[in-house]
């Protein structure tokens, strides 16, 4: 209730979260093994799946960004929100 009561004065606002809310609608997490970000950054070569978000790897290698973009942009329209997604809209 507190909550409502202070995001109804807003014009704006912000919620950061754990990755429960995304995998709870269908995507990948940088911590799940084999899912998009692991198989990302195996292709690529890379330390860390936060590197796929990097300039750094885009300047190196764009066909390999746009083509790990292509696959998160596929993932996101297969996903539906959870239900924290529905009462945070609420």
């Amino acid at each position: 209730r507190a909550l409502r009561a202070a995001a109804q004065g807003a014009l704006q606002w912000v919620v950061f979260s754990g990755s429960g809310m995304s995998a709870a609608s269908g995507m990948s997490t940088f911590s799940k093994k084999g899912g998009l970000y692991d198989r990302a950054r195996k292709r690529c070569k890379l330390k860390e799946g936060m590197q796929l978000f990097t300039f750094a790897f885009f300047e190196r290698n764009r066909r390999e960004c746009c083509r790990f973009l292509a696959d998160l942009y596929s993932e996101t329209l297969r996903a539906r929100p959870s239900r924290t997604h529905q009462a945070l809209a609420d």
